[in-house]
């Protein structure tokens, strides 16, 4: 697209950031799109890492409608922030979002809102203890009143965390911090989704998928297993990994190496087992590699 090259400037093959990018329909221009780019970077001793938050704007108006980058990658924030894990949720006004990304290390999470008028940082919070710096996934809840991360902490680790918040969808303000270790004794994790009626979190390591209830008072206790990995290659090891909830109220679990495999929750509304859990339950048409 026109002026959209090089946006990422720290590898020449593109962004690999997991949540690293995410784009948002304009509120005050129909034909116009936000893109938001987390930059990487490497930050020592953690080597590779989020080191700021910029933004884009595509006006699809523009090239008969082939579009073009009208602003191009506009600072937001310049820190060292979460590994990607770039969340997004609507405004309770129903026109308006908040962008949020956590800042590394810290206990920290810095706000963005987008308006008609453009992108306004409203700074960071602080709020609970620190954060473990992970390699995972951040999520809203559907209602937008949860916001949750989970990662493990290194590629190699058996220790992972859990970081949960309450989150005011027109403050913008987050409260009541719940952390707690996920316990693993044969593997670390990465991925974790919602239920469609904001209830559940899932949360999978490489080789179980646990559930809690967010609705809890404490939400660690409620941890149920609800299914193991069961070895099946495609050609190779179809381990858990990044999860998704898609527009059809079911969750996509891809694999940890590329193959032509997905795990599927059929039911993530319904409580314990009968969530129905799916292994392998999908073979797609050519490999996938970690992205859905």
């Amino acid at each position: 697209m026109e002026n959209g090259g090089l946006l990422n400037e720290f590898n020449a093959t593109g962004y690999d950031l997991p949540q690293g990018g995410i784009i948002l329909p304009h509120p005050g221009f129909s034909n116009q799109y936000i893109l938001f780019h987390a930059e990487e970077g490497y930050v020592a001793p953690w080597g590779g890492a989020s080191v700021g938050l910029f933004y884009s704007i595509v006006n699809m108006a523009q090239n008969n409608g082939l579009g073009k980058v009208i602003v191009r990658k506009e600072p937001i924030v310049i820190d060292t922030l979460e590994y990607g894990e770039l969340a997004v949720v609507r405004h309770a006004n129903g026109r308006d979002w908040w962008l949020v990304v956590g800042e590394a290390h810290q206990n920290a999470i810095y706000r963005i809102l987008i308006n008609p008028f453009g992108v306004y940082s409203f700074g960071k919070q602080h709020v609970g203890t620190n954060r473990i710096f992970s390699f995972g996934q951040a999520n809203f809840s559907p209602d937008g009143t949860k916001y949750t991360i989970f990662g493990g902490v290194s590629a190699g680790g058996l220790t992972q965390y859990a970081d949960i918040y309450d989150f005011d969808r027109c403050s913008g303000l987050f409260n009541n911090h719940e952390h707690f270790e996920v316990k693993s004794t044969s593997s670390s994790g990465a991925g974790s989704a919602i239920s469609a009626n904001s209830r559940w979190l899932y949360i999978a390591l490489f080789d179980k998928l646990l559930k809690y209830d967010l609705k809890a008072s404490n939400i660690e206790s409620t941890e149920e297993l609800v299914g193991e990995y069961e070895p099946f290659s495609d050609p190779f090891s179809t381990k858990f990994f990044w999860m998704f909830a898609a527009p059809d109220d079911k969750i996509y679990i891809v694999t940890t190496s590329g193959s032509r495999t997905l795990h599927v929750i059929e039911k993530p509304d319904e409580p314990g087992l009968d969530c129905a859990f799916e292994q392998h339950g999908i073979r797609l048409a050519c490999y996938n590699n970690s992205s859905l």
